[in-house]
């Protein structure tokens, strides 16, 4: 999922199709991670109201839900097996991350949770334009011993 965030173009559209709900529990635990703040979102507004002149969240590549589509009666009268299907619908934006604002909340609000650790260390989409990070070759070191090496 992140290397199909990763390839979208801005506002592209992602449906991911689910039907078991281990499934659909890493596609929304995945878009929690990375889900932006929309503009009535209670916990921006606050930010927005809270923030010094100076001190502003980088806006970051994520993603808004649209509503979920789930089978309609007709088509589960044909087909009772797509019952448990789910259709996630996403498009990609920039704007603040909602796991950047708990952050912060949780940091001026002084509050404490076992989450905390996860909101923080989301991981950030690269910025279009951005080199990619090269994975560094582990290197092999070689120590011998005086006896051989046994």
């Amino acid at each position: 999922m992140l290397a199909a965030l990763r390839i979208l173009r801005s506002c592209g559209r992602l449906g991911l199709l689910t039907w078991k709900h281990k499934e659909c529990s890493i596609v929304v635990e995945f878009f929690r991670h990375h889900e932006i703040a929309r503009a009535d979102h209670p916990l921006l507004q606050w930010y927005e109201a809270q923030k010094a002149p100076g001190d502003k969240l980088a806006p970051r590549w994520g993603l808004l839900q649209e509503d979920t589509i789930r089978p309609t009666a007709e088509e589960l009268r044909r087909n009772s097996r797509s019952r448990s299907a789910v259709l996630h619908l996403f498009r990609k934006h920039r704007g603040i991350l909602l796991p950047q604002l708990e952050a912060v909340a949780y940091t001026v609000l002084e509050w404490t949770s076992n989450k905390q650790e996860d909101t923080i260390t989301a991981k950030a989409i690269p910025e279009e334009g951005e080199p990619k990070r090269k994975k560094k070759k582990r290197q092999k070191v070689l120590e011998a011993d005086a006896d051989g090496g046994c």
